[in-house]
C-alpha cells in the first residue's frame, strides 16, 4: 500500500551520472533550459517560475543541490525512462529514508508507527521510544534499521526515578555513579500524593552506560545512604534493587528511552499515518491507510500494540488493553475482528475472553516480549474437571467448611466456580437447612448448619 506524500516536498538520493544524463537528454530534446522549464510548467504542474526553474536545472545537473522528487518524475517521464530512486528526504533536512518511490507501507513502518502511537512521543524533528523492557526497545531497533535509518540518528539514554525518603529533599542530597565513579549533577525532585502516603522522588538520565554492565549509585542525604543497583540486558526486563527500606512502592524505576533524530520519518508518521504531534493519548486512532492494509501488514500493528499496552491475566482469564481514547480502542477491535477475534469495551479497557479466541491470538500474533508470550501459554492451558452430575452444591458446602464463615462471593471464589448459576445454589442450600445466615452482617455471611456436615460426610468419598 503507498503512502500517499506531496511529492514537491521530497528531494532525491540518486546517481549522480544518471541525474546528469536526464538533464542533459531532457535540455537537448526541448532545445533550451527555458523551453524545458515551459514545458515542465505546463505539462507537469511544477509551482516555480520559470527563471528559478532555469538556473536550478544546471545546478542539480551538477550535484550542488539535491534534484527535488518532483522534476526527477517529471523529466523521467518526458524522456520515458525508469527513475533511479535510492533514498527520500524532506526538503533542506540532512538524513534520507532509504527507500523508493513510491513509498510503501511495509511491516517495518507499520510496527514502528503502531509503537510511536501507543507508546512513543512525536514531534517534527524526533521520535522517542521509552520502555523498561529491551525486547521491545530491540525489536523497534530493528525496524528501524530495516527502514534504513542509521544507528548515529538512534541516542539511546537511561531514565532513572529513585524513590528518596523526605528528609533527603531538604538535607543536602547528592548521587553518585559508583560505577564510573562520577557524580550526579543534575537532577529534578518530584512529589506523587499517592494512596498509601506522599511519594518522594529524583529522576535523572544517564547516557554512559553499556548492556549486561552492572550499574551501581548511592544516594547520599543527612550522613546516611542507600544503594540502587541495575543491570540493562538485552532483549530482558531491567530489573531494579534498592536497600531503601519502604515497602509502599516500587522503589526505584529504569527505562531505557531511544531519541530517534530523523524529520524525514516524522513528517510520514505525522502526515501520511495520522500519529499527532505531541500529547496525544486521548485523540489517537488508527487511519484506514492501516485499516485497508493486508492482514500481514495489521499483524505488525497489533503485535505492537499487544506488546507495550497488553496485560495478561492468568488467574481471571483476560487479556485486555487500556487506552484513555476510545476512539482507538473501537478502531483496534475492529482490527482484532479482521482475524475473527471477539473482544468487549468497558470504560478505557478492551478485554479479550474465552480460550477460542486466545487460540487465535496464539495462530496469528506474537507479544514480543517472552513473559507475556509464556502467560499466553498458560491462558491456553485448559484445566476441566468432569464430576457426576447434581453434585454442584458440595462443593459450595465443602468451601464454606474451610472458610468456617464468608459471604457468597467468597465461598464462590473458593471453591472455583463460574457461571450465573450459583445463586441457585445458594437458595437450594438454604431450602435444605445445610447452611444458614449470620444475623446482622452485610453483605450477608454464612456458616454450615450440622445438617450440612452430615452431607458433606456421607459424600466425602467424591472429594478423595
Amino acid at each position: 500500500m503507498q503512502l500517499p506524500i506531496q511529492i514537491s516536498k521530497f528531494a532525491v538520493n540518486s546517481d549522480k551520472h544518471f541525474v546528469f544524463k536526464l538533464i542533459e537528454d531532457s535540455i537537448e530534446k526541448a532545445q533550451a533550459p527555458g523551453k524545458l522549464a515551459t514545458l515542465l510548467q505546463n505539462n507537469y504542474a511544477i509551482q516555480r517560475t520559470k527563471r528559478a526553474l532555469t538556473d536550478a536545472l544546471r545546478k542539480w545537473q551538477k550535484g550542488k543541490n539535491q534534484i527535488p522528487l518532483d522534476i526527477l518524475l517529471a523529466l523521467s517521464d518526458y524522456l520515458q525512462r525508469s527513475p533511479l530512486i535510492n533514498g527520500l528526504r524532506l526538503m533542506f533536512c540532512r538524513n534520507y529514508l532509504y527507500c523508493s518511490y513510491p513509498i510503501l507501507l511495509t511491516k517495518s513502518l507499520a510496527f514502528v508507527s503502531e509503537m510511536i502511537r501507543v507508546e512513543g512521543n512525536l514531534t517534527p524533528k524526533t521520535l522517542t521510544l521509552e520502555n523498561t523492557n529491551t525486547e521491545i526497545t530491540s525489536k523497534f531497533k530493528e525496524a528501524l534499521s530495516s527502514l534504513g535509518i542509521p544507528k548515529n540518528s538512534i541516542k539511546e539514554t537511561l531514565h532513572i526515578n529513585i524513590q528518596v525518603p523526605k528528609r533527603a529533599l531538604d538535607y543536602g542530597l547528592k548521587i553518585y555513579n559508583l560505577t564510573l565513579c562520577k557524580e550526579i549533577a543534575c537532577f529534578h525532585k518530584r512529589v506523587l500524593p499517592l494512596k498509601s502516603g506522599e511519594k518522594y522522588e529524583i529522576i535523572f538520565s544517564e547516557p554512559d552506560f553499556t548492556y549486561n554492565q552492572l550499574l551501581i549509585y548511592k544516594i547520599v542525604y543527612d550522613y546516611t545512604s542507600f544503594i540502587v543497583q541495575f543491570k540493562i540486558q538485552k532483549d530482558n526486563k531491567i530489573l531494579v534493587e534498592s536497600t531503601l527500606q519502604d515497602t509502599r512502592y516500587q522503589k526505584a524505576c529504569v527505562s531505557l528511552k531511544l531519541d530517534v533524530h530523523h524529520k524525514t520519518l516524522c513528517y510520514l508518521l505525522n502526515s501520511c499515518l495520522k500519529i499527532p504531534y505531541g500529547k496525544k493519548s486521548h485523540i489517537i486512532s488508527i487511519p484506514p491507510l492501516i485499516k485497508n492494509a493486508s492482514k500481514n501488514i495489521l499483524k505488525q500493528v497489533i503485535n505492537a500494540t499487544f506488546a507495550a499496552e497488553s496485560t495478561l491475566t492468568t488467574k481471571s482469564r483476560f487479556i485486555s488493553i487500556t487506552s484513555v481514547s476510545s476512539t482507538y480502542l473501537d478502531d483496534f477491535q475492529e482490527l482484532l475482528s479482521l482475524f475473527h477475534i471477539s473482544s468487549s469495551i468497558t470504560r478505557n479497557t478492551l478485554k479479550i475472553c474465552g480460550i477460542r479466541n486466545f487460540r487465535k491470538v496464539k495462530q496469528h500474533f506474537d507479544f514480543i516480549i517472552h513473559s507475556k508470550n509464556k502467560q499466553l501459554n498458560e491462558l491456553l492451558v485448559v484445566q476441566v474437571e468432569q464430576h457426576q452430575k447434581g453434585v454442584s452444591h458440595l462443593f459450595y458446602l465443602r468451601s464454606l467448611q474451610s472458610l468456617h464463615r464468608a459471604h457468597w462471593v467468597k465461598i464462590k471464589k473458593h471453591a472455583k466456580r463460574t457461571g450465573n448459576s450459583s445463586r441457585l445454589y445458594l437458595s437450594k442450600l438454604i431450602t435444605l437447612k445445610c447452611i444458614t445466615a449470620v444475623q446482622n452482617t452485610w453483605p450477608r455471611e454464612y456458616v454450615l448448619t450440622q445438617k450440612g456436615k452430615i452431607l458433606l460426610n456421607k459424600q466425602r468419598d467424591l472429594f478423595l
